[in-house]
């Protein structure tokens, strides 16, 4: 996120710039209140759409779907241990701008409240999360956590904006909780009818 933050310091300071070259030259016919106006404009824009062309390595913005597999007890509670492994599909929604990174709460049966704590991008093109979980329904079995996730680029698509994301996950040690560590997988878009339907039905 440093380094979006810094692309947005390098481009506001170049159309401050512009803006007072235009002053210099045509000081006496645009009324001054334009300047301003203009620049709160451009940061408005800049903001929520450009930011992404100037940092499309970065751009991590929009709805994402794929797989959460719980593949290992790290250690075991009780004797009341579901059949591993256990993979519920999702849909996870990236917000991010230049001022801020978050995850909205996931889609689906079980998650019905799946929240980042705390997100970070680096430039080697991986992500760091740390997040808690709420159970619901079908998933109750499962036990709500806090838990670590590093994400990293697997595949890039046009102008080299991340596609697809792979990483693991680990709960983190809770009193009285079962602790599970495992693999997740998204790909950017919208899931396909067949995933749909089984997010459904899980």
């Amino acid at each position: 996120m440093e380094i979006v933050q810094a692309r947005l310091l390098q481009i506001s300071g170049a159309f401050v710039g512009a803006l007072g070259g235009v002053a210099y030259t045509y000081g006496e016919l645009i009324p001054s209140f334009v300047y301003p106006l203009s620049f709160a404009i451009f940061g408005l824009v800049y903001t929520k759409f450009l930011w992404k062309l100037f940092n499309p390595n970065h751009n991590y913005d929009g709805d994402w779907w794929g797989y959460t597999e719980y593949q290992f007890v790290e250690r075991q509670h009780d004797e009341d241990i579901p059949d591993l492994p256990i993979r519920k599909h999702h849909i996870v929604s990236f917000r991010q701008s230049p001022f801020e990174f978050r995850i909205v709460p996931s889609e689906g049966k079980g998650m019905n409240l799946w929240k980042s704590d705390s997100l970070t991008a680096y430039h080697e093109g991986y992500l760091i999360m740390a997040y808690s979980v709420t159970r619901s329904g079908s998933d109750k079995e499962l036990p709500d956590v806090l838990g670590y996730e590093r994400m990293t680029v697997m595949d890039r698509g046009f102008l080299g904006a991340p596609k697809t994301l792979k990483g693991n996950f680990y709960h983190a040690a809770q009193p009285d909780k079962d602790l599970y560590r495992g693999e997740t997988k998204y790909f950017r878009g919208k899931p396909p009818e067949d995933i749909r339907k089984l997010m459904d039905n899980e």
